[in-house]
């Protein structure tokens, strides 16, 4: 992985192996991941969303711990609903949609109040992005002179 992020070339999206520069494109994503094209996009940075899960909390920004913290009282107090979608919350925020900040993304809210709307967005623009991001983070530590971790989502290096 360290050697595709050196690689990497930010400006033209793709990668220069061996004397060719190699595009990564959108539909590279979507024919590799075997994703729809067709259907809504998925808008994690949301600046406002209008949902129950979002309701739980009384703050402007929430953290990934505090949506712990509410799998935790729903695990003895909520309801099963409240509880599953908590966790697939906490799940996509930890793990699949991870920011160093520890907060989470509201689009985030509006996909799990409507689990059985899965299939309508389009997963392939949103991990083509989150892939790309990240790519560009790595590249750019590994191409700094500075030594350090990269904790970019997906891709973690250390960089010397």
């Amino acid at each position: 992985m360290k050697e595709l992020c050196i690689q990497w070339i930010k400006r033209r999206d793709g990668f220069f192996i061996r004397s060719v520069f190699v595009p990564l494109s959108l539909l590279d994503v979507f024919v590799g991941l075997c994703l729809g094209v067709f259907e809504v996009d998925v808008e994690l940075e949301s600046e406002h969303v209008d949902s129950y899960c979002r309701s739980l909390f009384n703050c402007g920004i929430v953290k990934v711990k505090m949506v712990f913290d509410e799998v935790l009282k729903c695990h003895s107090h909520g309801t099963i609903d409240e509880f599953y979608k908590l966790y697939i919350l906490l799940g996509l925020s930890e793990f699949l949609f991870s920011n160093r900040m520890g907060n989470v993304y509201l689009g985030l809210f509006d996909i799990v109040d409507n689990l059985g709307e899965l299939h309508r967005f389009k997963w392939g623009t949103c991990v083509y992005t989150y892939l790309v991001k990240s790519l560009c983070r790595a590249s750019r530590c590994i191409h700094s002179e500075h030594n350090s971790i990269v904790l970019s989502r997906d891709v973690y290096i250390y960089c010397r």
